[in-house]
């Protein structure tokens, strides 16, 4: 009926076929991602292009409880970051591969002229954010392993 050299180019093309649709599924679902650190787990949208990154959470009311945002980096450096046009506290959880390396806590909204600026106590790849107290609610310090599973 088909001859083998068809029926390769059958499963070829198939498997082909199969990674483009599973690599478009993983950009298409991963807004949203699973950080859990040590007993916490917080839904966080994630924040991986420039312009999301530069929003954050500013001009926001709120942020649910366990909710977070998660900031990712093609590059690991010492990003800053600030608490201009947010409307509530946040804690930073400084994150390099899959490990806390340092923490902020309780930073107020600031929308002086001049914001206070906040830096990781070394390079990192990725930055939490969360609701001010979770930190302390959770005991989440440096050396924590993080787990991220995207959706």
């Amino acid at each position: 009926m088909f001859s083998r050299r068809t029926i390769i180019l059958i499963i070829l093309v198939v498997i082909v076929i199969v990674f483009i649709i599973s690599k478009g599924n993983d950009e298409q679902n991963n807004g949203t991602a699973r950080v859990k650190i040590g007993d916490a787990i917080f839904i966080a949208e994630i924040a991986d292009e420039e312009s999301e990154r530069n929003k954050g959470l500013s001009n926001r009311e709120s942020l649910g409880e366990d909710n977070a945002m998660l900031f990712l980096f093609e590059e690991k450096s010492k990003y800053t970051f600030w608490m201009k046009g947010m409307q509530f506290p946040l804690d930073l959880i400084w994150i390099d591969g899959g490990e806390v390396i340092g923490v902020s806590e309780n930073l107020p909204p600031d929308n002086s002229i001049n914001p206070d600026v906040y830096s990781p106590p070394d390079e990192v790849d990725k930055v939490l954010e969360v609701n001010a107290g979770q930190v302390e609610n959770y005991n989440i310090k440096a050396g924590n392993k993080v787990e991220i599973l995207l959706f």
